[in-house]
C-alpha cells in the first residue's frame, strides 16, 4: 500500500469505525474521536482498590484528507529587465538602467533603488553590471484582499559578454546572407 506524507497543518483528520460502511466521498461525516481523549482513572489517595484498565478504543481507521489550499491571483502591471550602473556604498543605494519588457517603448528608464529593497539572498549579487528583473503587480488572495507587490530578483546566470553578442550578430548576418537577404 503506497502512502504519501502530508504536513499535519494542511490535513483534516476523519475517524470512522471499521464496522460502519465507508462514507460517500462527497458527504461530510461527523468526526468521532472521543476515544482519543480518554484518560485512566486517577487513584484515590485513601483507596487501596486497584485501578481499572481504561476502556479500549474501538477499532478505528483514520483517513487523512489533504486540504486544498487555494492560492490567490497575481496580476502583473509592469516588468523590467535592468542592469546595475553604479553603487553608492555609503547610502546603500544603487543606480540602474532598465528596459520595459511589457511595453515596447524605446527609452531606457533610470532609477535608484535601496539595498533594503532587495531580498537577503540577493544582496550579495548587487554589483556593478549585475542583471536583475523588477516585477510590479497586485496579489489578490482568496478572500479578496489586494496587496501591491514590487519584487527585485537578480539573475543567477552569467551576464552576456560583448564578445558573445558580437559572435551572435556575425552568425545571424551569415545566416541572412545564405537565405538571400
Amino acid at each position: 500500500m503506497k502512502s504519501s506524507a502530508v504536513p499535519v497543518q494542511s490535513c483534516l483528520f476523519e475517524a470512522n469505525s471499521t464496522a460502519s460502511p465507508a462514507p460517500d466521498p462527497g458527504s461530510q461525516s461527523p468526526v468521532d474521536m472521543d476515544w482519543l481523549f480518554l484518560l485512566p482513572a486517577q487513584p484515590s489517595e485513601k483507596s487501596d482498590e486497584p485501578l481499572e484498565a481504561p476502556p479500549q478504543p474501538p477499532n478505528r481507521v483514520v483517513r487523512i484528507i489533504p486540504r486544498v489550499n487555494p492560492s490567490g491571483l497575481f496580476t502583473t502591471t509592469g516588468r523590467w529587465e535592468g542592469v546595475v550602473e553604479h553603487i553608492d556604498e555609503g547610502t546603500g543605494e544603487f543606480d540602474v538602467r532598465m528596459v520595459d519588457l511589457l511595453h515596447d517603448e524605446g527609452d531606457d528608464l533610470f532609477m535608484t533603488f535601496s539595498v533594503d529593497d532587495v531580498s537577503r539572498e540577493d544582496v550579495p549579487m548587487v554589483k556593478q553590471g549585475a542583471i536583475f528583473y523588477w516585477v510590479v503587480g497586485y496579489y489578490d488572495n482568496v478572500s479578496g484582499q489586494r496587496t501591491r507587490i514590487a519584487e527585485l530578483k537578480f539573475r543567477r546566470l552569467p551576464a552576456r559578454r560583448s564578445t558573445d553578442l558580437a559572435r551572435a550578430r556575425e552568425r545571424a548576418q551569415a545566416t541572412l546572407l545564405k537565405l538571400g537577404g
